[in-house]
Formats: structure tokens, sequence, C-alpha cells
């Protein structure tokens, strides 16, 4: 049997389930990033341009040919693991997600701890 439910009552009791307590920890944790951001004197509303010259799927399809070579893609960090002085994450684009390396050797110490900070 099929059971109706009224959609506005769905939307009430999903924001309950949230919590207003973890909404307001979660609200607490954007705005001390924010202010380290500030404080170090990084603009975070800064509009900044990133020129991409690949893809995911690009990549991943051509591996053997961009071995060794430096490409720029853009998306959305959807995942990261920090293990010391590297970490791997994955980046989502228009064409799916791929995974990445960073060496703290590469890219320097002051731009690492910001990395560490990415979320």
């Amino acid at each position: 049997m099929l059971k109706l439910v009224d959609s506005r009552k769905i939307g009430r009791c999903s924001m309950d389930f949230l919590g207003e307590e973890r909404l307001n920890e979660q609200k607490k944790i954007r705005l001390e990033k924010l202010n380290l951001l500030k404080e170090d004197g990084q603009n975070p509303f800064k509009i900044t341009k990133f020129e991409v010259d690949s893809n995911s799927n690009e990549i991943k399809f051509n591996f053997d040919d961009l071995n060794e070579k430096e490409v720029r893609v853009a998306g959305r960090l959807m995942s990261k693991r920090v293990m010391g002085k590297a970490s791997f994450f994955r980046i989502q684009d228009k064409q799916g997600q791929i995974q990445c390396y960073v060496q703290r050797d590469d890219i320097g110490p002051e731009e690492y701890q910001w990395f560490k900070k990415y979320d």
C-alpha cells in the first residue's frame, strides 16, 4: 500500500533532523576558516581566472602520453587524505573524477599548509 505524505512536513522534518546545533557548529567552523584567511592577508572573495587545459577524462585516457607533463584541471574537491608530507585528493569536473597527488616539497611548505585546510 502506498502512503501519501505532505511534502511540507518532510521539509520541516529534514531541517529538524539536521538540528540547529549542528548547523551552528558548521557556521562556526566556516567563520573560523574565513577569519584565518583574512588574518593571513588572503581575500577569500577575490575573483581569479584559472586557465584549464585538460579535464579528468582526457587525463585518464591519455595518461601514458601525459606522464611527467604538467596539466591544469579545475573542479570540486570531493575528498582529501593528508599523510604527512604528501596527500591524495579527488577532483570532480564536468567530465568525471580524477585522483591527484601532491607533495609538500613540490609546492612548498607554506602552500602545503593552505592545501591541508582546503575543504
